[in-house]
């Protein structure tokens, strides 16, 4: 494959000699995911207002978290031996990636969009990589998605339980596991129209980082589970507001706007003269009974 040769030629080193071309998920793509991974796990580390203070080995295992975690598990879920343990280059792209991001974090960070931009980025980046590699292991198209999905949020889910927070994928919030899943959909669109795979993979992670930053920008979040949940009240044939006879108010009468009010009666809006309610009724205030 290209994407082995293109790292193990002449003079390439004993680094890069042993690069797989295993699942042939195009190297450079896999390798920008797992750095972009890197680099926000370790500047996630650097963050002050967190209530956690990171040594150096906190700050590597994020890093290493953020950047293999969701590759890992999506191997371990295809049954095949992780691609980060075949070579070197997978974690000397953490090393590198996650010392750039604990140096420079503070930098980063006082640039918030650029927070928020790696975070989209990550989503985009291993929901590609992980659809592609299930679809090239013959999955069918659920099973594909489902790998893109957990490939995009696994690793961020494993930092969360890390830091022991509850994990951001299973939260109400902005759009984050719903942006994977677009764009394993969308790849698996784009992808068979005979689209380079640079163009299928653009335009997945393109929108997947799209709805990310926008539903942070507008306020869109997940609706809650409890919404869902159907009051057991509404099914207490005790409160349900037919009666037996049908009518719609308990006594079977229409209400006050409808005409009738619960006696039966006309009510003032729609009164006759012979209604007791009527101002200007028999007995009525407006009636004088004593006569002259």
């Amino acid at each position: 494959m290209w994407l082995s040769g293109s790292l193990s030629g002449p003079g390439s080193g004993i680094l890069l000699a042993s690069v797989p071309a295993s699942g042939s998920v195009p190297l450079p793509i896999d390798l920008i995911a797992v750095a972009v991974g890197a680099l926000q796990g370790a500047i996630f580390a650097t963050d002050r207002s967190d209530e956690h203070d990171f040594d150096l080995v906190g700050g590597a295992v994020l890093a290493l978290v953020m950047g293999l975690g969701g590759g890992i598990i999506r191997d371990v879920l295809l049954n095949v031996t992780p691609v980060a343990f075949e070579t070197n280059v997978y974690l000397l792209t953490v090393l590198i990636a996650g010392s750039v991001g604990l140096v420079f974090g503070r930098v980063v960070q006082r640039v918030g969009v650029v927070v928020l931009v790696l975070d989209a980025a990550v989503l985009g980046l291993f929901a590609v990589v992980g659809t592609l590699k299930a679809q090239q292991l013959g999955l069918e198209v659920l099973p594909c998605i489902f790998i893109g999905s957990v490939s995009a949020t696994g690793g961020g889910a494993a930092r969360d339980l890390l830091v022991r927070r509850p994990p951001e994928l299973m939260q109400r919030g902005s759009l984050y596991g719903l942006a994977a899943v677009a764009a394993s959909i969308v790849f698996l669109i784009v992808d068979p129209t005979g689209a380079p795979f640079a163009v299928a993979a653009t335009v997945a992670t393109a929108l997947a980082m799209a709805l990310r930053l926008l539903s942070l920008r507008m306020g869109w979040q997940t609706p809650s589970a409890r919404s869902l949940v159907v009051d057991p009240r509404l099914l207490d044939p005790r409160n349900l507001n037919l009666n037996p006879r049908g009518n719609l108010n308990p006594r079977g009468n229409l209400n006050a706007r409808g005409n009738l009010n619960p006696r039966g009666n006309l009510n003032p809006r729609k009164g006759t003269d012979d209604s007791p309610l009527d101002p200007g009724g028999p007995g009525g205030p407006g009636t004088d009974e004593t006569g002259d």
